[in-house]
C-alpha cells in the first residue's frame, strides 16, 4: 500500500474548500482527502508500519501546535500549460521545522522517502484528458487551518484515509 506522513485537513476545511472547487477541464480532487503531504513513502507493506509508527510518535512530542494560513493558488509546471493546479500557504516556521525534522528521523532510520524538496500544498486538481483547463476566475476561501496532530496516510485506488495520528505537543 501507498503511504506518507501529512496534515490532514478539519472538515470544515475541506467543506469550504470543496464548496469552491470545480470547473472545466480539471480532474477536482475529493474534498476529504486534501491533505499537506509533509514525506511521501511509496509502497510500504503492513508489516513496515511499526518504525513509522514509532518516528511519527517521537517527531509529534517535539512539535507544538501551530497554524497554517493559505497564500494563493499556484501550479505545477510554474510557467506554461499547468497540469496541477494547487494551494500554497504562507512561509511558516512551525511547518519546515516539524517536516525536515521529520524527514531526518525517517532518514536516521532508513526508511526511504521521496527526496524532491518540500513545497508545502494542497493538490486541488489535475489537468484533464486533452482539454488545456484555464485557471479559476475566482480565488479560493481564506484558509486559516489550525495544525494540531501528524498523520500516517495510506492512499489505494486514489482514496486516501488516515492509518495512523499523533498529536503534536
Amino acid at each position: 500500500m501507498r503511504r506518507f506522513f501529512a496534515l490532514a485537513l478539519p472538515g470544515a476545511v475541506q467543506a469550504g474548500l470543496g464548496a469552491w472547487m470545480g470547473g472545466p477541464g480539471w480532474r477536482w480532487a475529493e474534498p476529504e482527502g486534501l491533505h499537506l503531504t509533509l514525506a511521501f513513502l511509496g509502497e510500504v507493506p503492513e508489516a513496515a508500519v511499526g518504525p513509522l509508527e514509532t518516528a511519527a510518535r517521537e517527531v509529534a512530542t517535539r512539535h507544538r501546535p501551530f497554524e497554517l494560513r493559505s497564500a494563493g493558488l499556484g501550479q505545477f509546471p510554474p510557467v506554461g500549460a499547468p497540469r496541477v493546479l494547487w494551494l500554497g500557504f504562507e512561509p511558516s516556521e512551525p511547518l519546515d521545522a516539524l517536516a525536515g525534522d521529520l524527514r531526518e528521523v525517517l532518514r536516521r532510520a532508513g526508511v526511504a522517502f521521496n527526496p524532491k524538496p518540500f513545497t508545502p500544498h494542497l493538490t486541488l486538481a489535475r489537468r484533464g484528458a486533452g482539454v488545456r483547463p484555464g485557471l479559476p476566475l475566482t480565488p479560493p476561501p481564506a484558509v486559516r487551518w489550525p495544525v494540531a496532530a501528524l498523520s500516517l496516510m495510506s492512499s489505494d485506488q486514489g482514496r486516501y484515509r488516515p492509518t495512523g495520528s499523533w498529536a503534536l505537543g
